[in-house]
């Protein structure tokens, strides 16, 4: 545990609260919006605790949510971060948007 998995609103581990004993609060949180030209067809929100989240050798994802689209068709991310994630910028924080 450690202050990005703070920071990110992941808690690894039950138990001791780190985060809440090193006074370091989760800074990820949002409400997205998938536009079909002028007509939202999803929507949705994260922020602080207990979200989808993945890790691998060298990245720690945070999920933000999904949405069934249709083949061929162009949509419209909107993404609104609602807290100051300025305490994020020394890990190079980056959006990624993947089809499945």
């Amino acid at each position: 545990m450690g202050k990005l998995d703070c920071l990110m609103g992941i808690r690894f581990h039950e138990g001791r609260d780190y985060c809440s004993y090193s006074h370091i609060a989760a800074v990820i949180a949002a409400e997205w919006k998938v536009w079909d030209g002028e007509r939202i067809v999803a929507q949705g929100s994260v922020s602080g605790w207990g979200n989808k989240f993945g890790v691998s050798d060298d990245a720690l994802e945070k999920y933000l949510g999904n949405f069934a689209g249709e083949a061929n068709k162009k949509y419209v991310l909107e993404v609104d971060f609602t807290e100051d994630g300025t305490a994020l910028n020394k890990f190079k924080p980056r959006l990624i948007v993947e089809m499945y």
